[in-house]
Order: structure tokens, then sequence, then C-alpha cells
């Protein structure tokens, strides 16, 4: 039912497959439905579904390494290493991002100037709160994943696999 509405939907296939890895890791039963709903009337921008790629991806990375996880908190990590763990995978990657977004933006402004009417092609507000809207954005779906990391028991994740 949930792939005929999501076919019926004209969804990019980025989309599709972003939520394919989000109902293969999250296992919550509510969630096709929800997403059933809002995608049949709605397209979602590309800008959003980048948005929804960090969150799947920490996910991802998070259920992957459940085992390791529970063999650390079985040998004495604390709930800090395992939030650390988590956050280095994806923190050096953001930190590239930003700076090649920053690099591209600086460039595309040089072209756009022309363009641009009533702002400045540097604005100051502009590059200011996007890298650090992007950096919250994709920072908090990494502090959810590895606070499900760090709340694991180390019986139920060694026995989870």
């Amino acid at each position: 039912m949930f792939r005929h509405a999501l076919a019926d939907a004209a969804v990019p296939a980025s989309m599709a497959a972003i939520l394919a890895v989000i109902l293969a890791v999250s296992g919550i039963e509510v969630l096709p439905r929800l997403l059933q709903n809002q995608l049949a009337d709605v397209r979602l921008p590309e800008s959003a579904m980048d948005w929804m790629t960090m969150p799947v991806l920490a996910a991802y990375v998070v259920a992957q390494r459940r085992r390791e996880f529970g063999i650390r908190l079985a040998l004495g990590a604390t709930r800090a290493q395992i939030y650390a763990a988590v956050l280095r995978f994806g923190i050096p990657p953001l930190l590239a991002g930003i700076a090649a977004g920053g690099a591209g933006a600086v460039l595309a402004a040089r072209l756009l100037r022309s363009l641009l009417f009533e702002v400045t092609p540097y604005d100051p507000v502009t590059f200011a709160s996007v890298p650090v809207a992007f950096f919250a954005a994709t920072t908090l779906p990494m502090l959810m994943a590895a606070h499900r990391a760090a709340s694991l028991t180390p019986v139920v994740a060694l026995k989870h696999e």
C-alpha cells in the first residue's frame, strides 16, 4: 500500500531511497501512513530532501554500529564516549561541506552581483546564518542518534545481532 502511494506521489528517486532507508532502520509502524498522507498531495523541494538526509544517515550509522556500541558499553565506556564516537563520524564531513558551500557562495555572489537588489552580495547575516543553520540541522540528528546509542544496554545491543 505504501509503495503504491509512493509511486503515485511523483516523488523523486532520491526521496524514495531516503524513505526506504528510514523504513528499514527505524522500525516505526506509523511512519508509512504518516508519509503516505503527506506525500500524496505535496511534492517536497530538493532542499527539504537534503535536510532529511542527515537524520537518515545518522540513524543508519548508529544501527550499523549497534553491536560495537554494546561492546564498548559492556567494557565500561561512558555515555560521553559513545556521543563522541557518533559525532566523530559526522562533524568532519559537515565542516568540509560548510567550507565548500561558503567558498561556492562567495563565487556565486560575484557572478550574481548584477541580479541582486537592495542587498549586498556578501550579506553578513546570510553568510553567518546559513552555516549555523546547517550545523544545527545536522548536529541535532547526530545528537539524537548518539543519545539512542548511549542509552542502549549492553545486553540488548548484543542480543539484537
